[in-house]
Order: C-alpha cells, then sequence, then structure tokens
C-alpha cells in the first residue's frame, strides 16, 4: 500500500477489556468519521510589539460519526449505555487497523454528547454520535501501535 490512506481503511475501537490490557471490538457499522483535534489559545501581546502573539494551550478532541443503525451491534450498545449513564466508553479511532505496527490515532475515553437518529426515506437507518474525552480515570493520548 503507498503512502497515503483511504478513509475506508481507517477504523474505530471499543475497548471491552481494561485501560492497561486493552480488548479491542472494531465498531464496524462506522460510517464517516471525523476527528476534530484543535488547540485552544491565549493572547500573550504585550506592549513591546505591534503584533498580537498567542500560546497555544490545552487540546480539544471531538469525534463526530455516522453508524449505521443496528440495535443487535454490541459495540454500538457499549456506546448506548455509556450515553444513557452519561458515562465514559474507552474508544480509540485509528489510521488503520490496531494491530498493525505504527498505526496511529486518538485513544480515550470518551464520553458521548450527541445522539441523533436520522431515518430519511430511501436511505439506511444512521445514528449520529458526537463524542469527546469525558470524566475517566486516564487522559486522553495519541496512541501509535508498536
Amino acid at each position: 500500500m503507498g503512502r497515503h490512506k483511504r478513509g475506508i481503511d481507517a477504523k474505530a475501537y471499543v475497548n471491552t477489556g481494561s485501560w492497561g490490557t486493552p480488548t479491542w471490538v472494531e465498531l464496524t457499522t462506522a460510517r464517516d468519521v471525523v476527528l476534530d483535534l484543535s488547540v485552544d489559545e491565549d493572547e500573550i501581546t504585550d506592549r513591546g510589539s505591534d503584533f498580537k502573539k498567542f500560546l497555544p494551550t490545552l487540546v480539544a478532541a471531538e469525534v463526530t460519526l455516522d453508524v449505521a443503525w443496528d440495535k443487535t451491534d454490541t459495540v454500538l450498545e457499549d456506546i448506548r449505555d455509556a450515553w444513557a449513564a452519561r458515562g465514559v466508553v474507552e474508544m480509540a479511532f485509528m489510521d488503520e487497523a490496531i494491530a498493525t505496527s505504527g498505526a496511529q490515532g486518538l485513544h480515550a475515553e470518551m464520553s458521548v454528547f450527541g445522539k441523533r437518529k436520522r431515518e430519511n426515506r430511501g436511505e439506511a437507518q444512521v445514528l449520529e454520535l458526537t463524542l469527546k474525552p469525558g470524566d475517566g480515570d486516564n487522559d486522553p493520548e495519541w496512541l501509535t501501535t508498536p
């Protein structure tokens, strides 16, 4: 495979194990996934410059994904349960299969902040989700598989 990766080769996972000993189960019903990583800024301009200056501060992560509606999908059920409990679900959003050496992506305990079901005529039913790092025991990380 070349150096460019197709979106269809990216993978979304839920961990059914523990943070230290993960058991990754792929969310195969995921369709479109958008990982938004942005950095907050603090203006640090002083009187010694005519230019505004900024200091990068905290990283904000948000994942939006469309998932094919399948009420028998146990991985999707883990995400729905986290939403219902206002809790977290540990997930990884990788650029390729997580077992592949060098695979990269966001690994975090995510809370579900948006959940919307689309039932458009002539289209498959889709669940739209918005996830952000939540109040888990571990800090989010950029994971690179060894």
